[in-house]
């Protein structure tokens, strides 16, 4: 039984008539147990629903009632789609994909046709396309068709058999399914809803997109940065930037027996004399940081006064100390690789690249670099292509390791 609250004049057009009894209720509510049609324009002041009406099933699309059960009116739309009013959001979309996108699929619109969006399913391993996910679908649309996808709201009648009640749903790296992990990093990390009921048939679902922010850059590139769960930025590829371990040659331990190597307070430089040999060297411990990305080369270069168009015979000599593990004994001869800028006239300050020094097995957080710094005049250790070119004292100002950085510092105190 519905109850219609209109004016006193109801206008019904030519032939149409309730198609079962009615009565006049005080000359302005009508009882009407049936179909009312109406033709013409008709202005109620309100409709009331019957609040105890049970659904059937049966109600045909278009029809509207009383939802008891989530105490809101229900629209029946085509394919088996129910609208909840005021819970539910739905926008039409359509499948341009060539195969059919199932019900209870998370889409995302790739592009537009006749004023709609076209979407297609999913995938967190392409982080971009991710970003546009609009919702879920909420029934199945075939290719070349329209179909509804819930933006916000209950996608019903999945098999929901693999979750429990209350799991969180995200877009998984399979298109077009959802996982209960959040994806690792590299991939979009988007929270579709979450499981109302678990259910291989009657399964139900809550829809509310939410991105997690926790990436950016050229993601789909593999430059780019991430928080992690305890809130970690972490930098991937060249994202990544340098940094220096910093280590002034003034203050460091010398070693010249041949008095070959001494400081310069006034310049602020050690100075090697052209007499120097494997046997005079500046030593210095550098202690790795913790931003450190410990799968990555370190670069060790020297910054000195340059005032010819030769190069010295700069030779370092490293051992690498890995906390926790045996001693390393045996140091490694490393020449100088690169000249950075050219030489022009003058004094200059250049710099001279050691090339990369490659990582041990099981290096960790705060391992310590030796280094000896030599100028092998001589070419005693055989690196260099024959006897030092430079002519006199040549002065050194700075030596420092670069090494690339992927963290801000560490997660706990003595591990990355």
């Amino acid at each position: 039984m519905t109850i219609l609250t209109m004016k006193k004049v109801m206008t019904l057009g030519s032939g149409h008539k309730p198609n079962s009894n009615y009565e006049e209720q005080g000359g302005s509510k009508w009882v009407v147990d049936g179909e009312l049609e109406v033709t013409g324009t008709q202005t109620n002041n309100s409709i009331s629903f019957n609040t105890d009406y049970s659904e059937t099933g049966l109600e045909p699309i278009g029809a509207l009632f009383w939802d008891d059960k989530d105490k809101t009116l229900t629209t029946v739309l085509p394919n088996g789609v129910k609208l909840q009013l005021g819970h539910e959001l739905y926008k039409m979309c359509v499948n341009k994909t060539g195969d059919t996108i199932p019900n209870g699929a998370p889409v995302y619109v790739n592009d537009a046709q006749g004023q709609r969006p076209t979407i297609e399913l999913a995938d967190a391993s392409n982080y971009t396309n991710s970003l546009k996910t609009i919702g879920v679908t909420t029934q199945d649309i075939e290719n070349n068709a329209e179909g509804k996808v819930t933006i916000s709201g209950e996608v019903r009648d999945l098999d929901t058999s693999d979750y429990e009640d209350g799991d969180c749903l995200y877009v998984s790296t399979t298109a077009g399914e959802f996982t209960t992990t959040p994806p690792s990093d590299g991939n979009a990390r988007i929270a579709v809803g979450m499981v109302l009921n678990t259910h291989p048939t009657q399964g139900k679902i809550i829809v509310c997109i939410r991105p997690n922010w926790y990436m950016f850059g050229a993601v789909d590139d593999g430059n780019y940065s991430y928080f992690e769960s305890d809130g970690t930025l972490v930098a991937k590829g060249d994202a990544k930037c340098w940094r220096d371990e910093l280590q002034s040659l003034v203050g460091q331990r010398l070693l010249s027996p041949s008095g070959a190597i001494d400081y310069n307070f006034e310049e602020g430089t050690v100075d090697f004399a052209n007499n120097a040999d494997l046997g005079d060297y500046v030593v210095m411990n550098v202690q790795v940081n913790h931003d450190w990305d410990e799968t990555t080369p370190i670069k060790p270069h020297i910054h000195w006064f340059q005032s010819q168009d030769a190069i010295p015979n700069w030779l370092i000599q490293y051992r690498w100390q890995t906390n926790g593990q045996a001693k390393t004994t045996a140091w490694v001869d490393r020449a100088c690789q690169e000249e950075v800028f050219t030489y022009s006239s003058g004094t200059i300050i250049n710099i001279c690249s050691f090339g990369e020094i490659a990582i041990p097995a099981n290096v960790g957080t705060s391992d310590i670099l030796q280094i000896r710094l030599l100028r092998d005049t001589d070419n005693d250790s055989g690196e260099f292509a024959g006897e030092d070119a430079y002519t006199g004292t040549v002065s050194g100002l700075n030596f420092d390791v670069h090494i690339a950085i992927d963290t801000l510092g560490s997660r706990s105190e003595f591990t990355k």
